[in-house]
């Protein structure tokens, strides 16, 4: 006869596959692995499992082959877990399915995956049955959570077009959802994608807002929005992307697979052309050799497509404005790598330019090229030309320039801040006109090579007169590197006619940079200090402020990283031994040789400093957040003498007393030491063997206000109710909240024990049992007293609780005191025979035998849990 569990298991199987549709279908899944030998062994491993909603998860094994013998049997572990046996009981070679059907919880398949091993026994026999196809099916059956997708969709939609940016256009797309019914709303989102492997470049055309709620392997047709081509939509087969539940609202069994891809085609061609340009915009266009820069606009003409190709351009001297005159003259080409939506525009400068030796006086004209070497396909050609005048003058202008600069040059240094050097570089004239104005050449040192930033270090006049083409060398006065210079890489800077005296054909040429490196580390160390500086230092708890001046030497370098300083107090001039105070940080910044003074937070002299000379000392960069140049450095000590002892709180008495269900818990606290003011609180501990800490729960607190005076005490008292009989073990504890500073710490606490009696017992016993009564001893004791009843074991006990209430189980389990609950018995319930409906030859038959045997054990439980009797006094 099959338990009650069982026939709630087959229950709720039942209900979770009969379930209707529109509420839930059921997921499952299964794998087959045939039978080649005795007693063979065999894996079935599931993954890439959707994930459950709620409920049980549910492995069907079916047998088919030889069991028809109590020793043919299959060993079943689910996850490593074993399993009760399967036994096949059925015909020999069966070609039906045995089944048995395990239950497990969700939280098996919470990683995606299971693993079921089944183990045929050495009886199952692959030869006798091997003609009828011997096998064994596991099959994984769940209530699986939502699974929404989009399983079909057509784009354009009627009337619409994607032929080129901005074209308007509809989706109409086909929603379906797996597994579970869900009302939570949600959002479409759709995309242009240049790929339908990768979201990568995807640029947002729309959304759609889903309030409908979705059936169990229901489906809906949607149509989107209206929408406009993304302007970065390139030429080709590009594609929109339909993503559902775009911010996972709906929980779903996969999150991988609600986006669908759908092909499209975009057929207009992108159309380039300068819309802008200025020449020149640095530099010079007076006569040959002249260097110079354009600025130009580049736009992709809207309602076409996107460029993401890179392409050239190419600059020419012209003596007109047709692109004949000049086809054979470039001066300059540049790659432009920016890429152009449909309607953008970008502007850049161009690479230096140079004018032909040949070019002559009067007005020509600079073309610029688009896409010159033809790499973008566009719509038309025929506009990708500029054209800007320009006005040669009868000769070309000088121009300075310097390179070959050398730091330092001769004796010297530029290793640390405040270092004497000099600098030679080589001035030229890359003109082909003379140059006879005296100029000037400045030195700056820069931390970048560039002129941001820079420091100005001298000057040097040149008087001497460059021919054409030619150069001098030129040698600065002894300049110092500033106290900014900070430590590793930086630049010396030659600027050449830094005062603009000479007229140049190009003036943006005139720098020449040299990389040096500092290699001096900043050092700090303490100048001064005031201790203290505010408050007192008289003794234990006093408090002070303390004032220290930090200086970073000279020769050293410059730093703008802040610093901590944490101060101690200290017994002897050393860092042994010392108590920390407190940690400031500083966040001046330090040139080679500045000094800092700053005011410490307030600091407190410990409770357990003794009197006589002690030292306060602060240790700058207390974390090496500096690289220094010596760490060893880094501390002063300030004297200061103390004169006062500090106070030393103690737990004098402590005692605990039984004033029926509650204990009142008496302490003294007394002062041995100085007298304190401070507001301090004494707390119980109940139940606590071992002495507290400060963060320990209180079970009462107490405050001793004004503090107390040398040698005084103070007694306070405190109540635990709703103590039940026992011993219990307690603790005091003297400034509970840690807020003296006394001369010792470690006498704040007193431990007490105290023992609280039971009440008396009111109950009367119950007279001797009379033979043939055949009932149980009955006796009234107290509520706090009483038991359960215990199982009737064949001789009479004395029942010393309440009578048993109805037993609904059955089976000759342990009675757990007259709850009405049955343990189970002492036979193994079989969890693993349940059938859904058309699977297995044992299911769960509404009305069949199994019902029936079921329903006679549950009156016999009924009876017998209503036989229990007692005898009236």
């Amino acid at each position: 006869m099959r338990s009650t569990r069982l026939l709630l298991t087959c229950a709720a199987l039942l209900a979770t596959l009969t379930l209707g549709a529109s509420q839930a279908q059921a997921y499952s899944t299964y794998k087959t692995t045939s039978q080649t030998s005795a007693g063979q062994k065999m894996t079935f491993s599931f993954t890439g499992l959707p994930a459950v909603s709620s409920g049980s998860v549910y492995v069907w094994v079916d047998l088919y082959g030889d069991y028809d013998a109590a020793t043919e049997y299959a060993a079943v572990k689910i996850d490593g877990v074993t399993q009760a046996n399967h036994n096949g009981s059925s015909k020999q070679c069966n070609t039906t399915a045995s089944r048995k059907i395990y239950t497990r919880p969700s939280s098996i398949v919470s990683d995606g995956k299971v693993t079921v091993e089944v183990d045929l026994s050495s009886a199952v026999s692959y030869t006798v049955c091997k003609s009828y196809a011997p096998r064994v099916r596991v099959y994984l059956v769940y209530t699986a959570k939502p699974d929404l997708r989009v399983i079909s969709s057509t784009v354009p939609y009627t009337g619409g077009s994607t032929a080129k940016a901005g074209d308007k256009f509809q989706a109409r797309y086909y929603l379906y959802n797996y597994y579970q019914y869900f009302s939570t709303n949600f959002w479409v989102r759709f995309y242009f994608c240049p790929s339908s492997t990768s979201t990568s470049g995807c640029q947002y055309q729309g959304a759609q807002y889903i309030t409908d709620n979705f059936n169990a392997s229901q489906g809906r047709w949607y149509t989107s929005p209206s929408m406009y081509l993304s302007s970065w939509a390139e030429r080709g087969t590009r594609y929109l992307q339909i993503r559902a539940d775009y911010f996972n609202n709906v929980k779903e069994a996969s999150e991988t697979n609600n986006t669908r891809n759908d092909a499209i085609s975009v057929t207009a061609y992108p159309d380039l052309s300068f819309t802008s340009s200025i020449v020149k915009y640095t530099g010079s266009t007076t006569g040959p050799g002249s260097k110079f820069t354009g600025r130009y606009t580049i736009n992709n003409k809207a309602k076409t497509s996107a460029v993401f190709t890179d392409f050239v351009v190419r600059y020419y001297y012209c003596t007109s404005n047709k692109s004949s005159s000049c086809s054979s003259t470039p001066i300059g080409q540049q790659t432009i790598t920016n890429n152009f939506y449909s309607g953008g525009s970008y502007t850049y400068t161009s690479t230096t330019l140079t004018l032909p030796s040949n070019a002559t006086k009067g007005y020509r004209y600079v073309r610029a090229v688009l896409d010159a070497t033809n790499k973008v396909t566009e719509a038309s050609g025929s506009n990708n030309d500029d054209f800007d005048l320009i006005y040669i003058s009868s000769a070309q202008l000088p121009d300075l320039t310097t390179d070959l600069v050398t730091a330092p040059y001769g004796v010297g240094s530029v290793k640390f801040a405040g270092a004497s050097f000099r600098v030679r570089s080589r001035v030229r004239n890359t003109s082909s006109n003379a140059l006879t104005t005296n100029f000037k050449v400045s030195y700056y040192h820069c931390p970048l090579q560039s002129t941001a930033g820079c420091t100005k270090l001298g000057d040097q006049s040149v008087t001497t007169n460059l021919a054409a083409n030619g150069q001098t060398y030129v040698t600065s006065p002894l300049l110092k590197m500033p106290v900014t210079a900070k430590l590793g890489s930086s630049y010396i800077r030659v600027f050449v006619d830094s005062d603009d005296a000479v007229a140049e054909d190009s003036e943006s040429n005139n720098d020449g940079y040299k990389q040096i490196s500092v290699t001096v580390k900043p050092d700090l160390t303490i100048a001064s200090k005031t201790v203290p500086k505010s408050g007192s230092t008289a003794g234990p708890g006093s408090t002070f402020t303390a004032e220290f001046t930090v200086t970073n030497k000279a020769s050293t370098s410059y730093f703008d990283k802040d610093f901590e300083v944490t101060y101690y107090y200290c017994p002897t001039m050393s860092s042994i031994g010392c108590t920390s105070l407190a940690t400031n940080n500083v966040t001046n910044n330090f040139s080679a040789g500045e000094s800092y003074t700053f005011t410490s937070s307030s600091l407190v002299i410990p409770g357990n400093a003794k009197p006589g000379t002690r030292y306060v000392r602060a240790w700058v960069d207390s974390k090496n957040d500096i690289a220094e140049l010596l760490e060893l450095n880094n501390n002063g000590y300030a004297k200061i003498t103390l004169t006062k002892l500090p106070p030393d709180l103690y737990v004098k008495n402590f005692t605990g007393t039984d004033i029926g269900g509650a204990i009142r818990y008496d302490v003294e606290v007394c002062n041995g030491g100085e007298a304190t003011g401070t507001n301090f609180q004494v707390s119980v501990y109940h139940t606590a063997s071992a002495p507290p800490t400060c963060a320990a729960t209180t079970s009462g607190t107490a405050t001793i206000t004004g503090g107390l005076g040398k040698g005084a005490c103070a007694k306070r008292s405190f109540t635990q109710p709703g103590v039940t009989p026992g011993t219990y073990s307690a603790q005091a504890l003297a400034d509970s909240s840690c807020v003296i500073k006394e001369a010792v710490e470690t006498n704040n606490t007193k431990g007490a024990s105290v023992t609280v009696a039971p009440p008396p017992d009111i109950g009367t016993p119950d007279g001797p049992e009379i033979a043939k009564d055949g009932g149980i001893d009955f006796k009234v004791l107290p509520p706090d007293q009483q038991v359960l009843p215990q199982q009737d074991q064949g001789a009479p006990q004395q029942d010393q609780g309440a009578p048993p209430k109805q037993d609904t189980g059955g089976g000759t389990g342990n009675d757990a005191g007259g709850s009405g609950q049955d343990k189970g018995g002492t036979g193994q319930q079989d969890a693993g025979t349940v059938d859904p409906p058309g699977g297995g030859d044992d299911g769960c038959a509404v009305g069949g035998k199994s019902a029936a045997g079921s329903a006679l054990a549950l009156t016999l439980a009924l009876v017998l849990g209503l036989a229990w009797r007692r005898r009236r006094r």
